[in-house]
């Protein structure tokens, strides 16, 4: 069973009063008790009221402030009884007090740790629960991974080492030459022609990032982190420090920013599933290489390919993105 010292805590009681009725009820309350700096001993406990109270405070006169505050302390007196101290009369009245000040930092530092070990108790508590939330989104993240490994498979190299190096573009533009030939008679009355090439981009890929370690690598990493703090949490000290229990209850309950990114990297796959695969044979001028990317296109939507029918599919797609953008034919950068 885990166990955390409270540190100071042990020393210091925090207490919480949501009512004045909870603050009545001590023993050691007294209505309109006075209190003044020679007479604070320390703070047993703090107010949060919907309905404000007057402050005990006593004024150089000898009257009460009677100041009316919803939040502050329950102060503890020398001689063992206890009143209201208003949260603003605290800081502008006592500040320059070195005992409140004190008395009023130890206390919060040791409500801030008992908030932390609070939640550190909670989340430990669906250790078994988040554990298997984290591995189940393991899966799910290698799940991604293999579906987008084998949706390339029959690509030549160099295609698929194009598309990884164009990753970190996020949108990735497919480029070609246009060329577009004017003929004309000269003044000799000769035949010439005019070539003209204009580099254009034919169309877009998108969700190329999934071709790349980075995306799995730095998800798998936020799991991981989930997982360990699980483990790292019995291996605390028993002074721990409230930083690191902060920091260890941040990575146990980091599990919704591994669901956010795992909706990302399937949002992401969904823009990789719908890109147009017509383009990618423009990707490379090795001929093998646009054979294998005509075949994976024809593929992709349903059709069986022959060597005869992928040549026929390449010379249709050059001239359909010619006469789409105005070229006589189009050329591969």
């Amino acid at each position: 069973m885990l166990r955390v010292s409270e540190g100071r805590s042990t020393i210091v009681a925090v207490r919480r009063f949501a009512t004045v009725s909870e603050v009545e009820a001590l023993e050691s309350f007294r209505r309109d008790n006075p209190l003044c700096k020679e007479k604070f001993s320390s703070v047993i406990g703090d107010y949060d009221f919907d309905e404000p109270v007057g402050c005990c405070v006593q004024n150089p006169s000898g009257n009460l402030c009677r100041e009316r505050h919803k939040r502050g302390w329950v102060a503890l007196l020398n001689d063992g009884t206890s009143t209201y101290l208003g949260g603003r009369c605290a800081k502008s009245k006592f500040d320059a007090d070195t005992v409140l000040r004190k008395s009023i930092a130890t206390y919060q530092n040791a409500a801030r740790r008992r908030t932390r070990l609070n939640r550190l108790y909670e989340l430990h508590a669906e250790r078994s629960q988040r554990v298997a939330a984290a591995r189940r989104s393991d899966e799910l993240l290698s799940a991604i991974r293999e579906r987008v490994e084998q949706s390339v498979v029959g690509l030549g190299p160099k295609i698929l080492g194009r598309l990884r190096h164009s990753a970190a573009m996020g949108t990735t533009p497919v480029y070609a030459d246009l060329i577009s030939v004017k003929k004309y008679i000269d003044e000799d009355g000769s035949p010439q022609q005019e070539r003209t090439v204009v580099l254009r981009v034919i169309g877009t890929l998108a969700g190329l990032g999934l071709l790349t370690e980075g995306p799995y690598l730095s998800t798998r990493a936020m799991i991981r982190k989930v997982v360990n703090a699980f483990a790292q949490v019995e291996l605390l000290g028993d002074r721990a420090k409230t930083s690191e229990i902060e920091a260890l209850a941040a990575q146990m309950d980091s599990q919704s920013q591994v669901d956010i990114r795992l909706n990302e990297l399937e949002d992401l796959e969904s823009q990789f599933e719908r890109n147009d695969w017509s383009l990618l044979w423009l990707l490379s001028s090795d001929h093998g290489e646009q054979k294998k990317a005509a075949r994976f296109a024809l593929a992709k939507s349903g059709e069986g390919a022959g060597l005869d029918r992928i040549k026929s599919w390449l010379s249709a797609e050059g001239r359909r993105h010619a006469i789409a953008h105005g070229a006589d034919r189009i050329a591969l950068k």
